[in-house]
C-alpha cells in the first residue's frame, strides 16, 4: 500500500495494464502503476497525451474484464523526466 492518500492505494504488479478509450480515439493500453477506490496512475509516453479535465472510458484491466465501462477524469499529470529521457 502507498501511504498518505485519501484512499488506500495499491501498487500494480509487473505486467499489469489498463485499456482506455479516449474521445475521438482508438482504444489504447497503458502500463498501470497503482490503483485505489479514488483513482489510478498509469504511464503514458507522451506528455501531451492527457490534460487535466480530459475524460475517457476505462474498458478493461489485464486480469479483469469490466462488465460496465468506467468514466474517468484526469485530475493530475506528472512528467517523469527520467522516463521521458529513457528508452522505456
Amino acid at each position: 500500500m502507498i501511504n498518505n492518500r485519501e484512499h488506500q492505494r495499491f501498487e500494480a504488479g509487473p505486467g499489469k495494464w489498463v485499456k482506455l478509450l479516449k474521445k475521438n480515439s482508438d482504444e489504447d493500453i497503458f502500463q498501470l502503476i497503482d490503483i485505489s477506490q479514488g483513482g489510478m496512475s498509469f504511464v503514458s509516453l507522451s506528455a501531451q497525451e492527457f490534460k487535466r479535465g480530459d475524460k475517457f472510458l476505462i474498458l478493461d484491466f489485464k486480469d479483469e474484464r469490466l462488465r460496465r465501462k468506467i468514466v474517468a477524469i484526469v485530475r493530475y499529470v506528472k512528467v517523469n523526466l527520467e522516463l521521458a529521457n529513457s528508452a522505456y
